[in-house]
């Protein structure tokens, strides 16, 4: 094989592309955790393609550095999503510094990054000091007594055979960010002094990484987003300068794989979250003034395929080149058992031959970390798995039937204990599923990452009725919606089903090939070159869609209300706000009084539940479930933020 370029790109908190150097083969070096099981099916699409440019990408990793314990089947935001980037304060404080082993080439921020200043401060002192100019932020700044960019706003460089780089790196505004760090739209990114400097170099391609969708999204279908209205301008820049220069665009947030062709110079790649993908794409046939590699690739694949040129410009400049980017994409299952299939050969099942002595080390730092933080302490054993979105959220298997019962037994006041009370549950309290086997802190924190405090209201049965109203949450005449499965209930529901949303361009496979081995459940993707881009054939994960809803959990509450007679209503901070108005409408901007000491939050709930239902069980006799099931998006806003159908 000829001489390659490979990038490494990461959407770290959000999106990321390694190393500049040219290599025959991609330097892949992760080894499993203990506890991690095999995957259970490897690659079925034979070799990957390569061009004269190839991207590694990662995007939304959320902390999920040690993979997915539980999940035979399963291989931008750094953290908010896994115990061990959220047991650390500020959030990914000891996750970064595992992170910083991997020698990315590009990398942007992400808006878990941004909300909270302490951890904008945190990877502006490491995370953007150890990447140096390859950690990119061109429209993130933060305000205090002046204006600090946290990385910085391009990178231009030369790749070993001649590629002349040019890279931006933009985060979409969602307007969460903390009041102290401002976001540029894309007017205003092309309005700065660096934006003049960036256009003004002489560039093969361009490269736009950002935490952002490649898709207009349903909350924002024609408004403002920095990330692709960046993207939009750019091309148009370019078109009108009569440059024919192709833009590779590297997306995330949305948590799916997708691929897009913007026109027949500009194509977008987006590669899943939570360590479960690593994204492929090999580039090709373009125009390169001072290519110093291979005329020819020889003994590999090479991508073929075209983008369509699109009427959306309305520029009548003819291209001063003919050259039209080959390029192809490939979704690869994040697991040591695809990573050896490609870098070492399909024949190939030693893992010592595969490990590298930096791969080892990591591995090492990620199982201290785990044990010194006690994440790997088992609480006790789910007898089964509890999703969030691949049943309806009062069917057995949901994991709002297991929420009911453990607010219900921990989220209690010992000195209100015996007045009845009512709390209102959220299906955004929870971002991930909970798994069939050994439940560990560390799987607590993946489950529910978020630590909201509970506060309370005293109000009569009229005021609890209509705040449900309100909320619009409806009311059983026996103040129950379904009743939940019982811990000392067996369960055979054992999912093999997952959600990858109905908004999202991925189809079901209902049936195997008579004669085929089994497939696991898994991506189905569909995007703009079709099908077939997934590394691993899989069948598609069943989706119910987003739970956007809110429910209820009732307790000693009479058959007949005298008058007069009060209830406990509970909230977490998430709702406190939205209530004051019902329950005390002469004080709507007075904060409720806590329900609990602050201490105990909603991140809590499953760990003491478990350790008071589940701790009889040991890890000896307690099976994983044979097949995975998770959550596509990570919170209500990501639904909306997902891209139009």
């Amino acid at each position: 094989m000829g001489r390659l370029n490979l990038l490494f790109t990461a959407l770290l908190s959000a999106s990321a592309l390694s190393s500049t150097s040219a290599y025959d083969e991609p330097i892949l070096t992760p080894l499993q955790q203990p506890e991690a099981h095999d995957a259970t099916t490897g690659p079925s699409r034979g070799p990957l393609p390569w061009g004269k440019i190839n991207f590694i990408h990662t995007t939304d990793t959320h902390g999920w550095l040690e993979g997915h314990m539980n999940e035979p089947s399963s291989g931008g935001d750094l953290h908010d999503g896994n115990g061990l980037s959220d047991i650390s304060k500020p959030k990914g404080a000891i996750s970064d510094s595992i992170f910083a082993n991997v020698e990315y080439d590009l990398l942007t921020i992400g808006n878990h990054g941004v909300q909270q200043l302490d951890e904008a401060r945190n990877i502006q002192a490491n995370i953007s000091k150890v990447f140096a100019d390859r950690y990119l932020t061109s429209n993130v700044y933060i305000k205090e007594e002046s204006e600090e960019p946290i990385g910085e706003p391009y990178r231009y460089f030369t790749t070993k055979n001649g590629i002349r780089i040019m890279a931006f790196g933009v985060l979409y505004d969602d307007k969460k960010n903390d009041q102290k760090i401002q976001i540029d739209s894309a007017a205003q990114m092309m309005q700065r002094s660096w934006f003049t400097d960036a256009m003004a170099k002489e560039v093969d391609l361009y490269i736009l990484i950002g935490h952002g969708s490649l898709r207009r999204t349903r909350k924002n279908p024609k408004g403002s987003d920095a990330f692709l209205d960046f993207e939009d301008e750019l091309r148009k820049k370019l078109k009108s300068a009569n440059k024919n220069i192709p833009i590779q665009v590297i997306g995330g947030h949305t948590h799916i794989r997708d691929f897009r062709c913007f026109d027949e110079l500009t194509s977008g790649l987006q590669s899943g979250k939570y360590g479960d993908t690593v994204g492929w794409l090999a580039l090709d046939n373009i125009e390169i003034k001072k290519w110093k590699g291979a005329t020819t690739l020889t003994g590999v694949p090479t991508p073929t395929r075209t983008c369509p040129p699109t009427s959306m410009m309305t520029f009548s400049a003819e291209p001063t080149s003919s050259k039209v980017p080959h390029l192809d994409r490939r979704y690869l299952d994040w697991n040591v058992r695809t990573f050896m299939y490609h870098a070492t050969g399909p024949n190939e099942t030693d893992k010592g031959k595969f490990d590298t002595p930096l791969g080892r080390k990591v591995t090492h730092d990620i199982t201290f970390a785990r044990h010194a933080l006690n994440l790997t302490y088992v609480l006790g054993c789910a007898k089964q798995t509890w999703c969030l979105w691949c049943v309806n959220e009062t069917d057995k298997g949901n994991i709002m039937t297991l929420a009911k019962p453990a607010w219900k037994d921990t989220v209690v006041n010992s000195k209100r204990r015996n007045n009845p009370r009512a709390a209102i549950i959220t299906g955004t309290t929870f971002r991930y599923d909970l798994f069939k086997g050994p439940f560990t802190v560390g799987d607590a924190l993946a489950v529910v990452p978020y630590t909201d405090t509970f506060y309370y209201a005293e109000v009569d049965f009229q005021t609890y009725l209509r705040v449900l109203t309100e909320l619009k949450i409806t009311r059983s005449s026996t103040g129950s919606i379904d009743e939940p499965l019982q811990d000392n209930e067996e369960s055979d529901w054992d999912s093999t089903l997952m959600l990858q949303g109905s908004h999202s361009k991925q189809h079901a496979l209902l049936s195997n090939v008579l004669g085929e081995p089994p497939l696991t459940p898994g991506y189905v993707t569909v995007d703009d070159f079709g099908a077939y881009g997934d590394d691993t054939n899989h069948t598609k994960f069943k989706s119910i869609g987003p739970n956007l809803n809110l429910t209820y959990v009732e307790a000693n509450f009479p058959p007949q209300w005298s008058p007069g007679q009060k209830l406990d209503l509970v909230v977490t901070a998430h709702m406190e706000k939205k209530i004051r108005p019902i329950v005390q409408p002469n004080k709507p901007n007075d904060r409720l009084p806590l329900y609990m000491d602050d201490k105990f939050t909603t991140g809590d709930i499953l760990p003491e539940y478990a350790r008071r239902n589940w701790n009889s069980n040991t890890t000896q006799s307690c099976p994983i479930a044979l097949h995975h099931v998770e959550a596509q998006f990570d919170e209500v806003e990501a639904y909306w933020d997902s891209p139009l159908s």
